[in-house]
């Protein structure tokens, strides 16, 4: 439950959508550098693997 409702807050999608992202391991989100280095560092403090495409040229 606490990975759903982080996925949530990462993707903005509701908890049924998110569910469905994460059985599906495809959870997309998009923003400005400032704002996914934030959410990233989120995931890390988690433990929540993620995979960054293209690539993201910042200190995490």
């Amino acid at each position: 439950m606490d990975v759903l409702k982080i996925m949530s807050k990462v993707s903005g999608q509701n908890y049924v959508k998110c569910k469905e992202l994460i059985d599906n391991n495809d959870v997309i989100c998009s923003g400005k550098a400032r704002d996914i280095i934030d959410l990233l560092k989120e995931l890390k403090a988690n433990d929540i693997q993620f995979e960054i495409s293209p690539m993201f040229n910042y200190e995490i």
